[in-house]
C-alpha cells in the first residue's frame, strides 16, 4: 500500500516534538491503541512504557528528526537523541546516539508496530564515558544596508528546508547585534566536526547557500568552538 508522504512526514515531525515534550502520553498518541516497539530485536513493548523509561533515565532528553524514508510496506524514521543520564541509577554522562525505527502503519495512519535500532555497544560506551564532544559554530552575517530582514527571511527558509534532514545537526539560534542593525549572528550546534564538514560539502555541491551572496555586504565569518574538558 502506497503511503501519503506528506502525512507520513507530518507524523514524523509531530512524533519528534512529542518526545521532546517529555510526556509519554503524547508519544503514545502517534501509535494505534496498544501499539508496540521492539528495540534491537527485543520483546515488543507498549510505546508509552518505553517513552516513560527513556524520559526517566534522561530527564533532559531531546530528539532530532534526521530523515524519513517511505517504502511500500513500511517507513523508516531516522533520529538522533541527546540526553544526560541523571535519572535513577544514572551515570551522569551525556549521551548522543543516532538510530532509526521501522514503522508499520495502521489503516488510521498511526504506527501499529515499530522496530527500533541503534548501536547498543556505542550507547553502553557513552553511558560509561560520555558522548564525543559536539561543536558550536558561530556565524556572523553582515547584510547590505537596509537588507537584514531579507537576509534573515532567506536564511530562515534555507535552514527550515535543509537542516532538519541533515545528519548531525543539533539545532541553531539566531541573534541580532544591538549596535549593528545590519548584522546577524547564528549559533549552531553540530554532533561533530565531521558532520558539519559533510554538510558543507553537500551544500557546496548543491549551491543551496548561494542566494545569500546577493544580500551580504561582506563574506560571512564562521568560528568553530568546542567546550573544554
Amino acid at each position: 500500500m502506497a503511503h501519503d508522504q506528506g502525512r507520513v512526514h507530518e507524523l514524523a515531525r509531530s512524533y519528534t516534538e512529542a518526545w521532546c515534550s517529555h510526556d509519554p502520553a503524547r508519544v503514545a498518541e502517534h501509535f494505534t491503541p496498544g501499539g508496540t516497539i521492539a528495540i534491537n530485536g527485543g520483546e515488543p513493548t507498549e510505546i508509552a512504557e518505553v517513552a516513560r523509561s527513556f524520559m526517566s533515565a534522561f530527564p533532559d532528553i531531546q530528539v532530532y528528526l534526521d530523515d524519513v524514508v517511505v517504502r511500500n510496506e513500511s517507513v523508516e524514521y531516522h533520529w538522533t537523541f541527546t540526553g544526560t543520564s541523571t535519572g535513577p541509577g544514572g551515570t551522569g554522562k551525556r549521551v548522543r546516539i543516532s538510530g532509526f525505527e521501522e514503522w508499520t502503519l495502521g489503516d488510521d495512519g498511526l504506527v501499529a508496530e515499530s522496530k527500533g535500532n541503534y548501536d547498543q555497544a556505542e550507547y553502553d560506551r557513552q553511558l560509561a564515558h560520555g558522548a564525543p564532544a559536539a561543536i558550536t559554530v558561530i556565524v556572523e552575517l553582515r547584510a547590505k544596508p537596509g537588507r537584514r530582514d531579507e537576509l534573515e527571511a532567506l536564511l530562515e527558509s534555507i535552514v527550515a528546508s535543509e537542516r532538519p534532514s541533515q545528519r548531525g545537526f543539533l539545532g541553531s539560534t539566531r541573534y541580532e547585534v544591538l549596535d549593528d542593525p545590519d548584522t546577524l549572528v547564528e549559533i549552531a550546534e553540530w554532533e561533530s566536526a565531521e558532520a558539519r564538514t559533510a554538510h558543507l560539502q553537500e551544500s557546496a555541491a548543491t549551491g543551496v547557500y548561494a542566494p545569500l551572496n546577493e544580500l551580504l555586504a561582506t563574506p560571512f565569518r564562521a568560528t568553530v568552538v568546542r567546550q573544554r574538558p
